[in-house]
């Protein structure tokens, strides 16, 4: 006695799933300053390290030290760092299944990613601000002066091997 069977794989649906989550997924979200200046002249991003690192200042206020804000290490990436945990836990069946893409995904990301860095300028309040600095601003807020490093923050979408 003889049996012949015939065995038929279908992979279609694997197949498109693979292809969802290959399409899109060789980019990133960078959240930053890019092409935005300080009303003194200087690039937000400039304005933004100085903020993290500290920094000796200069004109009237020559020979006085700013002292380091860590609001982007200390403040942002573990926050976000959370926050894309959370988040990323359904996107892979999402997107594998079709029911979402990267580039949703992304947008979504970075839109969250720069509330998220506005929210870290707004809420990091140490160290304070000297009381010659609150008497020249008229509060005490110290990454807060014009508004322009928290109104510059923006979100780029691009591949990975780029900056």
């Amino acid at each position: 006695m003889r049996i012949n069977v015939s065995v038929h794989k279908n992979t279609k649906q694997w197949d498109k799933m693979e292809k969802n989550l290959l399409r899109g997924a060789d980019k990133v979200v960078r959240v930053g300053w890019w092409d935005s200046r300080h009303p003194s002249g200087v690039p937000t991003a400039q304005v933004a390290a100085w903020n993290e690192e500290g920094h000796m200042n200069g004109g009237i206020f020559s020979g006085t030290y700013t002292p380091p804000r860590p609001f982007i290490r200390m403040g942002f990436l573990p926050l976000a760092k959370k926050y894309l945990k959370s988040y990323a836990k359904g996107i892979l069946r999402d997107v594998a299944l079709g029911k979402s893409s990267w580039a949703k995904y992304n947008k979504k990301m970075g839109e969250d990613m720069v509330k998220l860095l506005q929210e870290t300028i707004l809420a990091w309040d140490t160290p304070a601000n000297s009381a010659v600095t609150i008497s020249m601003k008229g509060f005490n807020d110290p990454l807060i002066d014009t508004g322009n490093m928290y109104d510059a923050v923006k979100y780029r979408i691009v591949r990975i091997t780029e900056k």
